[in-house]
């Protein structure tokens, strides 16, 4: 079922240069136990947090992993600049929900949902499609 979701996430976010979706290598089979959805926030003028805030106010709670860390109490540090491709990564990767009992309509309106919110983000001639 994790498959059906994710191939369904693939299809609908893999065309939108402001998306990235998980890598699978060929002859590789995937758990999904994780959909992490990368987005190009700094084209959107807007923030991971922001998203998250947005799509909770309707019912949809992302999840937020691969926290880096040093971001932990235990590890905290004050200079971050060392470790720029992982504050990247975090400040870019949402995970979907993909659970089991997730239906078809649930699946449609949190893609929908957050390709609202994204396009309405966005400015004028900065949302374009893969090979176009």
């Amino acid at each position: 079922k994790k498959k059906e979701i994710a191939k369904i996430y693939d299809k609908r976010f893999k065309d939108f240069d402001l998306f990235e979706i998980p890598k699978v290598k060929k002859n590789i089979s995937h758990s999904y136990h994780l959909y992490p959805l990368k987005i190009k926030f700094e084209k959107l003028n807007i923030t991971k947090d922001f998203l998250l805030k947005k799509l909770r106010s309707i019912g949809i709670n992302l999840q937020v992993h691969y926290i880096p860390v040093y971001h932990h109490s235990l590890y905290k540090i004050r200079n971050k600049s060392e470790f720029t491709n992982t504050e990247n990564f975090f400040n870019q990767v949402v995970s979907l929900p993909i659970y089991y009992s997730l239906s078809k309509s649930q699946i449609n309106f949190i893609i929908n949902s957050i390709l609202k919110i994204v396009i309405a983000k966005l400015k004028k001639n900065s949302f374009k499609r893969k090979n176009s």
